[in-house]
């Protein structure tokens, strides 16, 4: 395995423009499982670390990141998380 110095990735200009677009519009539900508003790009590009919800913006960040977003949103559905269960082994 050849291992690498790490290194600045900057996102697709798209990516970036609708980040700069759409982000100040999207909220968080009550329970932080739905996204409302969210159109394209980071949904929370900057995250209080003080916040309540920095762990779900956190996830959401990375649900919608360059590297899991498709090229394609559709206008009629809603994101949301699956809310964690647990079962018994």
């Amino acid at each position: 395995m050849r291992i690498m110095a790490p290194r600045a990735r900057a996102w697709p200009p798209a990516y970036r423009d609708a980040t700069e677009k759409y982000s100040g519009q999207v909220k968080l539900s009550a329970d932080g499982l739905t996204l409302e508003n969210y159109v394209a790009g980071a949904p929370f590009p900057r995250i209080d670390p003080k916040d309540q919800q920095v762990a779900l913006k956190i996830v959401w960040n990375f649900n919608y990141s360059p590297s899991t977003t498709t090229t394609s949103t559709s206008a009629t559905s809603t994101p949301t998380l699956a809310p964690f269960t647990t079962t018994a082994p």
